[in-house]
């Protein structure tokens, strides 16, 4: 659940359809000391909070999700905020040239997902 309060300079928002996923990179990313990471199971709801809240450090998207998918979200975030970093998290194979051109793409199916996103996540919110 969103809090009411604004999200800090070091904040991770994670929108991804399939809760267990992202439970466990909200939890891993806590882990290893990132403290304020919220998550949103839909986009709406997440452009939502994010409307209310302002633009968070990072940004940690799904592609493939139910009446949006992770380029288009971001790029209604960008509209908001054109600072916005925003990366994507995916099984889906047919990443669209396009998107891959313009954002990070992780594979949430390969054997070293988590040190990928740690290492995405440690070099967009470095001092």
């Amino acid at each position: 659940m969103a809090s009411p309060l604004n999200f800090s300079k070091n904040a991770i928002v994670i929108v991804d359809d399939t809760e267990s996923i992202a439970t466990c990179a909200k939890t891993f990313l806590q882990a290893v000391g990132y403290a304020e990471v919220e998550t949103f199971g839909c986009p709406g709801k997440a452009l939502e909070g994010i409307r209310q809240r302002g633009c968070p450090a990072l940004i940690i998207s799904d592609y493939d999700m139910p009446l949006m998918t992770g380029d288009i979200f971001l790029e209604s975030v960008e509209k908001l905020y054109p600072e916005v970093k925003g990366v994507i998290i995916t099984c889906h194979n047919a990443i669209p040239p396009e998107v891959a051109a313009r954002f990070t793409i992780i594979r949430k199916d390969e054997p070293d997902f988590f040190s990928r996103l740690l290492r995405h996540v440690r070099e967009e919110l470095a001092p």
